[in-house]
């Protein structure tokens, strides 16, 4: 299965940081939320705003979370993790059937029924197939 990371261009910028790298613990700030992304939301990287040419451990901006979920009521569950961090704007969830796009601020209504109209859930996007994700998310893009 293709690496939502690549597609986006995150890979090779210095906004990635990844949980496989341990890159979080250079960020004091969140080192310890994201942490738990990684074991509570399968967080497999976050891509951040930081000042151009500087690369200690100054300030960062979390603005999208890249994580895996096996289904797509798992995904769902990751957004509301997500959402009660109140960390990002952006999350985007891969699961077996194609990409999730949930706005991070925004909480699933919880008045509503199990199954709610993806517009009610704070999804931007229900399901992107993988080789649709470049064209379809290209302002999420690492050059974006």
């Amino acid at each position: 299965m293709p690496d939502l990371l690549e597609i986006l261009h995150y890979e090779d910028s210095p906004g990635l940081l990844r949980a496989d790298r341990g890159d979080f613990a250079d960020f004091p700030d969140y080192a310890h939320v994201l942490r738990r992304a990684v074991d509570g939301c399968g967080l497999k990287g976050v891509y951040v705003l930081r000042p151009r040419g500087r690369t200690g451990n100054e300030s960062i901006v979390p603005t999208v979370y890249v994580c895996d979920a096996a289904s797509d009521a798992d995904a769902d569950k990751v957004h509301q993790r997500v959402y009660n961090q109140n960390i990002v704007p952006f999350l985007l969830v891969q699961t077996p059937h194609g990409v999730r796009l949930y706005r991070g601020f925004q909480p699933r209504d919880p008045g509503l029924p199990d199954s709610p109209p993806p517009t009610r859930q704070g999804i931007f996007e229900v399901t992107i197939a993988l080789d649709e994700v470049g064209r379809r998310l290209q302002a999420l893009q690492a050059e974006a």
